[in-house]
């Protein structure tokens, strides 16, 4: 597996822990916390051994992934008259096809799951200590944007894949709103 997807995947799930009704409440999911839908996951696949309660933190993860993917997709398709738009959970080119590869080896294979994503996933952190950790993740990390009709817009060009979702990640992160802010590049293929 390439670093690099690993990566983003991570920045992915710390955008959807946040995004969770508990936190920022950008979708209506609490899947990763003790005192919400996990505690029901992990009853649900016997949770003692290590591989099982790894496995309930992914398949609680899987739950935000997918709430976040489509939230995003709703604000995409809503511009849907610019093509050339990418958010942090749509990328262009096979990207997206490779961060789910990632995603399906941690699900088949929860030992070999780095301990960074089971960390995020941790469903005994606290909302404080889930904010340091994914506030660490970020330290330092700043971006130039413009806002837009459509939402953050954001340059691809000079970064690269992986630091561009990064500052994606880090300033939908950083937004304080109550509803998700869409943080977009464009992309037309050069």
């Amino acid at each position: 597996m390439e670093q690099r997807f690993q990566e983003i995947l991570l920045y992915q799930l710390a955008v959807g822990r946040m995004g969770e009704s508990c936190r920022k409440n950008w979708w209506n999911v609490d899947s990763t916390d003790r005192l919400g839908g996990f505690s029901i996951l992990e009853q649900f696949f016997m949770g003692n051994q290590k591989s099982h309660h790894s496995f309930s933190r992914l398949i609680s993860g899987e739950a935000i992934l997918q709430a976040a993917k489509l939230q995003e997709k709703t604000l995409l398709e809503q511009n849907s008259q610019k093509k050339n738009l990418y958010g942090l959970f749509f990328l262009p080119f096979g990207w997206n096809h490779k961060i789910e590869e990632v995603w399906a080896h941690y699900k088949s294979y929860p030992l070999e799951t780095p301990n960074e994503v089971l960390n995020i996933l941790n469903p005994d952190m606290g909302t404080t200590q889930l904010s340091e950790l994914i506030e660490s993740i970020f330290r330092g990390v700043t971006c130039d944007y413009e806002t837009t009709p459509v939402g953050l817009k954001i340059q691809y060009k000079s970064l690269g894949i992986v630091d561009t979702v990064k500052n994606m990640a880090s300033l939908t992160i950083q937004h304080s709103g109550s509803t998700y802010p869409l943080v977009y590049f464009e992309y037309d293929g050069e």
